[in-house]
């Protein structure tokens, strides 16, 4: 693998911790779309850079969808139950960025912060 590509999975890895960090301030400020959106995002550089190590890339996020789920979750390499958290990360980010007068739970929002972290750091060591 080339310096670059391992450099570009570090750089998406350390953007997932970067965005579990900012969704943790907009939890504390009850930002609840801005906090589903920052985890979404951590999920979704985590699995980009997953992605990246194994050759594949998309430019579109169904794509990465699409191929995290055909060469993860078919495969058995990740769980459908750990990888829920990331498709119902963007199901929910999408309403809530994109959808007028839509407001995250709290309530159903509380856990995902964790079940994210745990995701990302799955993620992590599925690389190393």
């Amino acid at each position: 693998m080339s310096d670059e590509r391992v450099t570009l999975i570090r750089y998406r890895l350390e953007r997932a911790h970067e965005s579990i960090e900012e969704a943790s301030v907009l939890w504390q400020t009850a930002h609840y779309n801005g906090f589903v959106n920052r985890l979404y995002y951590a999920c979704f550089y985590a699995v980009s850079a997953i992605l990246l190590q194994g050759g594949h890339t998309s430019s579109t996020h169904s794509g990465t969808r699409h191929l995290f789920a055909q060469h993860f979750v078919k495969t058995g390499k990740i769980s459908e139950n750990q990888a829920d958290i990331y498709f119902t990360l963007f199901h929910y980010r999408q309403e809530g960025d994109y959808k007028d007068n839509y407001r995250i739970d709290k309530e159903l929002a509380e856990p995902w912060l964790a079940t994210a972290t745990v995701f990302v750091k799955t993620i992590e060591r599925l690389i190393q």
